[in-house]
């Protein structure tokens, strides 16, 4: 391999030559040195890994139909609809844009570098994309790769020399005690008559943090009114429509009942007996979560005058009161179904006063040691 720089009309170019075995076998010009040694790495891995996956067993193909492969194989195969839908829109949006008819060997890290540079804005708001949502995007990319490289309809992955962006720590709303305490006074006076369904969602968020879709396809038969747990083992898909026996972790979890929320649930059984599902609407059906949000929550909201949060900062309201009351986060973690514990740490920095209370239990002071023996 040679990087030779040249002038020419434009300015100043780096021309990359790979050879493999003394012949030249790819070229690359670029406008700036540190892609021109980024490209060259790269083609170096390339001739590695070619030879564990000769071109003889790689099936030439484009990254559209590898796309396609690995969406109604892999994807659609492990994943919830409603996930499967936000990455048919991540393609949509921005891979297939920028690479989609390359073929899969050609692209390079410098190609991804290229596509998170001219990232267009978000259609709703404008603004640029945020970090996670770049993320998001890359990680997409680097799922179809993979599958393509298990495949052997390619052999390389270029996001192996992509680095994912660091995102800050995540910042959430959340009711203070006075707050959720008037919101639920306004919800039971409301919906005294009339769609008492509403607070009973409302006091389910708030008192185990699960999230609207396991709400909604929370069934009766999942309550135990003797252990005073809840088995958190279905959620209602907004792709779908209907309710699908697995949760977004796809773990079944429990989470407790309190004394509250059990009398608010077994007056509400009484007066509907016959309901398959905890939360019905006036027809026997499940009720629509984005109907709900924007119907119900958002106004409800307005007229308790509290804080305007999102309805997943009930959630967040959960964790965030279940921490600062010196709950565990390993045991939050296990409520929540959160897969790993890097989720569940975002809500640690509540708990500042219960982690200095708990410095004392390691002591290696020598008046500590006398006390013992002495």
């Amino acid at each position: 391999m040679a990087i030779e720089k040249c002038i020419n009309k434009t300015g100043i170019a780096y021309k990359v030559r790979v050879y493999n075995k003394g012949k030249p076998v790819k070229y690359g010009k670029f406008l700036r040195k540190a892609d021109a040694e980024k490209w060259e790495a790269e083609q170096l891995v390339k001739l590695e890994q070619e030879k564990n996956f000769p071109h003889s067993v790689i099936k030439s193909c484009t990254v559209e139909e590898l796309y396609n492969l690995w969406i109604v194989n892999h994807s659609e195969v492990r994943n919830a609809p409603s996930t499967v839908r936000r990455k048919k829109q991540i393609y949509r949006d921005f891979i297939k844009p920028a690479v989609g008819n390359m073929k899969t060997t050609d692209v390079t890290s410098i190609h991804i570098d290229k596509l998170i540079n001219k990232l267009p804005a978000n259609k709703k708001s404008g603004k640029k994309l945020s970090k996670k949502s770049i993320n998001n995007i890359l990680e997409v990319i680097k799922t179809i790769f993979s599958y393509g490289v298990k495949k052997k309809l390619t052999y390389y992955n270029p996001m192996s020399d992509v680095e994912m962006i660091t995102v800050d720590e995540l910042s959430f709303k959340f009711w203070s005690k006075k707050d959720a305490t008037k919101f639920l006074s306004h919800a039971r006076t409301k919906y005294a008559d009339k769609k008492q369904y509403v607070p009973i969602i409302y006091l389910i968020a708030l008192y185990t943090g699960m999230r609207l879709g396991e709400i909604i396809g929370l069934r009766w038969t999942a309550i135990d009114f003797e252990r005073n747990l809840i088995t958190v083992n279905s959620s209602y898909d907004n792709t779908s429509h209907a309710v699908k026996d697995t949760t977004k972790g796809k773990r079944c979890r429990y989470v407790g009942i309190n004394k509250e929320l059990l009398t608010a649930l077994k007056e509400y059984r009484l007066k509907t007996p016959k309901t398959e599902f905890v939360v019905e609407n006036q027809n026997g059906k499940n009720v629509d979560p984005d109907s709900f949000r924007s119907r119900n929550f958002v106004t409800d909201i307005a007229e308790a005058k509290v804080q305007k949060i999102k309805f997943h900062d009930l959630r967040h309201t959960f964790a965030s009161h279940y921490v600062t009351n010196k709950g565990s986060l390993y045991e939050l973690q296990a409520i929540l179904g959160h897969a790993d514990m890097q989720t569940t740490s975002r809500y640690a920095h509540l708990a500042p006063t219960h982690i200095a209370q708990t410095a004392s239990i390691v002591d290696f002071s020598e008046t500590e040691e006398a006390e013992k023996t002495g």
